[in-house]
C-alpha cells in the first residue's frame, strides 16, 4: 500500500482518538439501560438498506445502457468501489474503480462504464443539493426556526452541489469533450485520448469513446422513465442516511426535527465529499457531527454519543460488510492489475 495512505491513516486514528478523548461518549453510552436496542438496530438496518439504494441506482443506469450485469454484481462492484473509496481519498475514486472494474469484468465499453458512474455522481450531488435545500426551506418557511448551520456554508454546499453536476454534464456533452480534445497538447492526444479503448467492438480512439459516450446519453433519453427512477434511488439513500442518524438519536432518547437533522447529516457528509486527506474522514467527520449537534442544544457528551453510533452505522458497520465482498470480488485483482501495469 501506498506509503502516504498509510501516513494519512495514521493520522486520521490519531485525530479520531483526540476526539474520543475530548468528547468522551462513554459517559453516555455506558449508562445501564441508556441505549434503546430497537432504534439503534433500525437504525443500522436503514443504513444497510440506504447502501443498497446507492447500488440499485447505478445498475438501474448499467440496465438502461445495456450492459449485462446482475443486481448482485452490481451490489458487489459498487462495494468494491467503496472500499477503495474509503482507503484513498482521492475526488471519484469510487466512480474510477467502478469504471474499471465494469471494464476488467463485464467487457463493457469505456465510453458506456464512463457515462454510467459520471451519470450516477451527478445524480448523488443533485440529490444532495436538494435534500439541503429542501430541508433549509421548510425550517426557513414552515418551522420558522433558526438555522442550525451557518447560511453561507449551506449556500457553498447547494453551490458545490450546482457546479459540480454542470460539470459533470459537460463532461458527457460530445461537443465539450471535442473542443477539449481539439485543445489539449499532441502529448495528451497521443497517449490518453488516441489509447481509450473500447473492449467491446475492439476499437480504439477518442472518436470511438465520443461514440460511445454519445450512445449511452441517447439510450438514458429513450428511457427516461428508468433514469428517473435511479435519481430516484439515490435521493433515497441520501435520506436514508438522514434517517439514520435520526434513529441514533432516538436511540439515546433524543427526538430531533428532521428537517434540521437532514440539513445537519447532509453539509457533515459534504465534508467528506470534499476530503482528499484522511481517509473516510477519521475524526474530522466526527467532531464536525458532534459540533452540528452541540450547536442544536445537546450537551456535548450526548451529542458525541449519538455521532459516534451514527457513525458506527453510516461507516464502521458498511466497511465490516463491503470489506470481505471488495477482497472476494475484485479488490486483490484491481491492485494486481495495477502493479502489473
Amino acid at each position: 500500500m501506498d506509503r502516504r495512505v498509510i501516513v494519512l491513516t495514521f493520522t486520521g486514528i490519531l485525530l479520531f482518538i483526540i476526539y474520543l478523548i475530548w468528547a468522551n461518549p462513554f459517559i453516555i453510552l455506558f449508562e445501564v439501560g441508556r441505549l434503546n436496542l430497537f432504534y439503534y438496530l433500525l437504525a443500522v438496518l436503514i443504513d444497510q438498506i440506504s447502501l443498497i439504494f446507492f447500488a440499485a441506482s447505478w445498475w438501474i443506469l448499467l440496465k438502461v445502457m445495456n450492459i449485462k450485469i446482475s443486481f448482485l454484481e452490481g451490489i458487489q462492484l459498487t462495494y468494491t468501489s467503496l472500499f477503495v473509496g474509503w482507503i484513498i481519498p482521492i475526488p471519484l475514486n469510487t466512480e474510477v474503480v467502478r469504471a474499471y472494474l465494469l471494464n476488467l469484468k463485464k467487457k463493457s465499453n469505456l465510453g458506456t462504464a464512463i457515462s454510467s458512474v459520471v451519470t450516477h455522481r451527478a445524480f448523488y450531488n443533485i440529490a444532495f443539493g436538494l435534500s439541503v435545500g429542501l430541508a433549509t426551506l421548510f425550517i426557513i418557511l414552515i418551522n420558522k426556526d433558526i438555522l442550525p448551520i451557518e447560511p453561507w456554508l449551506i449556500i457553498f454546499a447547494v453551490c458545490f452541489a450546482i457546479f459540480t453536476s454542470i460539470f459533470f454534464a459537460a463532461l458527457l456533452n460530445s461537443s465539450s469533450l471535442k473542443i477539449i480534445y481539439n485543445h489539449s497538447p499532441e502529448i495528451i492526444k497521443k497517449r490518453f485520448f488516441d489509447n481509450l479503448i473500447d473492449f467491446e467492438h475492439k476499437d480504439m480512439g477518442f472518436q470511438g469513446f465520443v461514440n460511445n459516450i454519445e450512445e449511452a446519453n441517447r439510450l438514458m433519453k429513450n428511457n427516461s422513465l428508468m433514469t428517473a427512477f435511479s435519481f430516484i434511488f439515490i435521493f433515497l439513500h441520501w435520506i436514508g442516511g438522514s434517517i439514520t442518524a435520526y434513529y441514533s438519536a432516538k436511540s439515546l432518547g433524543v427526538e430531533l426535527s428532521y428537517p434540521i437533522l437532514i440539513l445537519i447529516y447532509s453539509v457533515v457528509e459534504f465534508i467528506q465529499q470534499i476530503n482528499i486527506f484522511i481517509p473516510s474522514g477519521l475524526g474530522v467527520i466526527d467532531a464536525g457531527l458532534t459540533g452540528a449537534f452541540v450547536l442544536v442544544g445537546i450537551p456535548l457528551h450526548l451529542a458525541a454519543s449519538i455521532s459516534l453510533l451514527t457513525r458506527l452505522a453510516t461507516y464502521w458497520f458498511e466497511v465490516i460488510l463491503c470489506t470481505p465482498i471488495a477482497f472476494n470480488f475484485g479488490f486483490r485483482e484491481l491492485f494486481n492489475k495495477k502493479n502489473n501495469l
